[in-house]
């Protein structure tokens, strides 16, 4: 016991969950996209030596915060819990002792557990929890609790009981953001994504034939982890997802946009049969102002056009008449500026940071993770400037 017992100890002291690093886990509990359990693989043969009930415990030697093990109604076999309520509640024939336990090695809350369920455990099985909090990096938290409930069922089924591939984006607190790969290449994030965004003229994410076209026309500048940009903010649709350009090439991008807008003025307008989805062109703005955009889908039916502004990082929908044919050459006279990113501090304050932000749109930013271009956020620190 002493032999496993030490085993234990030294496969927790590895597994700290290193930012940047990778680890095989077993996802235990989903509350919600925001916040899971997850326990590496590796302790998986470690559980039945850990949960192995003794003698029933006695009502004098319950005590708040006393590690035990207990039939699960949640997974249905013993586990090892931790007392977090103790309360009497009427019963058929009067009244009964019941506890609430924190699973500690699965993440979940079994509640009003009788006494007679309650056991002691191994002396050499008082150990530190093997669950661990994650939140998804990626993920775009919901305003309504319906839409979180969606998004948790459909990571649910996403996982299933296979095990998962985590990365480990930053930590914050007793939790850790993480990229959660469920055995596509995609994160989960992505998944939750495209299942609540099928096609459909509202589609804001490149499809295949739209992210290979775009692979190929488009420049964009390569970042890497590690690397401090200077940037300003561009658009902004949450602090999990936004977009900033660095302060360089969008100040040279200001200094070339009228001559890329006289250039624009005097090409044939487009007519709807040549459009189609990666197709690159210029898109009209207010006072005869143009910018690059890239053709998202094409609804010939209702004429409507739904692009990218590959400078702006928006989404929008416009018409046949607002765009005009641009050469490629022209099109990638610069790197797209827009940047996709995602902010690394855990919620609520990444919001404070955003409304910080919107006062001095000009910051500073760290790569802690680089995603793709057009699929997914890369994960960075915002380093305001003190001036």
């Amino acid at each position: 016991m002493i032999e496993q017992q030490m085993s234990i100890l030294r496969k927790i002291r590895f597994y700290q969950f290193l930012e940047r690093h990778y680890y095989w886990v077993d996802v235990t509990h989903i509350e919600s996209p925001d916040e899971f359990y997850v326990r590496p693989v590796a302790f998986r043969n470690d559980l039945r030596f850990l949960q192995a009930p003794r003698e029933l415990i006695k009502v004098c030697e319950l005590q708040i915060g006393r590690i035990v093990s207990y039939k699960s109604e949640v997974v249905q076999c013993f586990v090892r819990g931790q007392l977090i309520l103790i309360q009497m509640i009427p019963s058929g024939v009067g009244h009964e002792i019941v506890c609430d336990l924190f699973a500690m090695d699965y993440g979940f809350i079994d509640k009003q557990i009788p006494i007679w369920k309650i056991f002691k455990i191994r002396k050499y099985a008082n150990l530190p929890a093997l669950s661990t909090k994650c939140s998804l990096a990626n993920y775009v938290l919901k305003p309504s609790p319906a839409e979180t409930k969606n998004d948790t069922l459909i990571m649910r089924q996403a996982l299933g009981v296979k095990r998962a591939k985590m990365r480990v984006c930053a930590k914050y607190g007793n939790t850790i953001l993480v990229d959660l790969n469920e055995g596509t290449p995609n994160d989960v994030s992505i998944s939750i994504v495209q299942m609540n965004n099928p096609p459909s003229k509202y589609m804001v994410e490149l499809d295949e034939e739209v992210n290979e076209v775009a692979r190929r026309q488009l420049r964009y500048i390569r970042c890497h982890v590690g690397d401090v940009l200077h940037v300003i903010m561009r658009y902004v649709s949450t602090p999990y997802r936004f977009f900033v350009s660095d302060i360089r090439t969008y100040r040279a991008y200001i200094a070339s946009r009228p001559d890329f807008s006289y250039y624009c003025q005097y090409q044939q307008p487009l007519t709807l049969d040549k459009v189609h989805p990666g197709l690159c062109v210029a898109i009209e703005l207010p006072d005869e102002i143009y910018e690059r955009a890239i053709v998202l889908t094409v609804d010939k039916k209702e004429k409507k056009i739904l692009v990218n502004k590959i400078d702006f990082g928006e989404v929008i929908e416009t018409t046949i008449d607002k765009l005009k044919p641009v050469k490629e050459q022209v099109f990638n006279h610069m790197p797209a500026l827009a940047m996709c990113c995602s902010s690394s501090l855990a919620a609520p304050y990444a919001y404070e940071l955003m409304k910080e932000l919107e006062k001095k749109p000009e910051f500073m930013i760290r790569f802690t993770s680089i995603g793709c271009t057009f699929e997914t956020p890369s994960l960075v620190d915002i380093i305001p400037i003190i001036e």
